[in-house]
């Protein structure tokens, strides 16, 4: 892990050093799986690079890579056949128990939001029950719940997720 941190840093700091994608694909090597993901009008498909997380086996550090090379996200996702943790209630959401992407599918209402730093991703949702929850996550991975922002309004073009 050291050796690996050292190249990864050397990289990063490098003036002539190569791109993001670059730099993942060098510091962790092939990945163990490259996944298709179709995308929308505006920034079109993208590849999901998978690469093991031997502190994790259950997940996988995964990186979203667009045209060009262009790295659009990398984050912790859950291993394909891994098992997913069921998510109904505010009690169900424990610190690295779950990943921003099941807290997604698992609850109605969710709103993204900007995190409290660049390495925080915030999402609000609603509860079953109809309560308002929000929670943080660090590369994916959920760290604490927090008190939800008030909702935005609805655009006239581009509606809220129905709930």
């Amino acid at each position: 892990m050291r050796e690996a941190n050292k190249r990864w840093q050397a990289g990063a700091h490098a003036r002539q050093g190569p791109g993001e994608f670059a730099r993942y694909h060098r510091a962790l090597g092939e990945p163990e799986a490259r996944r298709p993901v179709r995308g929308d009008v505006l920034r079109g498909d993208a590849e999901a690079w998978l690469w093991r997380v031997p502190l994790w086996p259950e997940l996988r550090f995964t990186v979203l890579v667009g045209p060009g090379r262009a790295v659009w996200s990398r984050t912790l996702t859950r291993a394909p056949g891994a098992p997913v943790p069921e998510l109904r209630t505010a009690a169900d959401l424990r610190p690295w128990g779950c990943t921003i992407d099941e807290v997604w599918r698992a609850f109605e209402g969710v709103e993204p939001r900007e995190g409290v730093a660049p390495t925080l991703a915030r999402l609000d949702f609603t509860l079953p029950g109809g309560a308002r929850c929000a929670a943080e996550f660090a590369w994916g991975l959920l760290q604490r719940q927090v008190p939800p922002l008030p909702s935005r309004p609805t655009h006239p073009i581009h509606p809220a997720r129905p709930t």
